[in-house]
């Protein structure tokens, strides 16, 4: 993984209300992510709303 560079991330959320994500990294390290909008369209076929963002990891690691 890409260390201090964006990194895009597609996640398909069901549910209702908003979308909050957070990285949990060693060390208690926690990353927001950049950028977070709703996909309008799609060709990846699967139940949800589309989102998009980055993240920008500040080590290597498991997150």
């Amino acid at each position: 993984m890409p260390i201090r560079r964006k990194v895009k991330i597609a996640w398909r959320m069901t549910g209702a209300g908003p979308l909050r994500l957070l990285a949990l990294g060693e060390h208690e390290q926690a990353v927001r992510p950049h950028d977070l909008v709703e996909h309008g369209g799609s060709n990846w076929e699967r139940p949800g709303d589309e989102w998009g963002g980055y993240f920008v990891f500040p080590s290597g690691g498991c997150w």
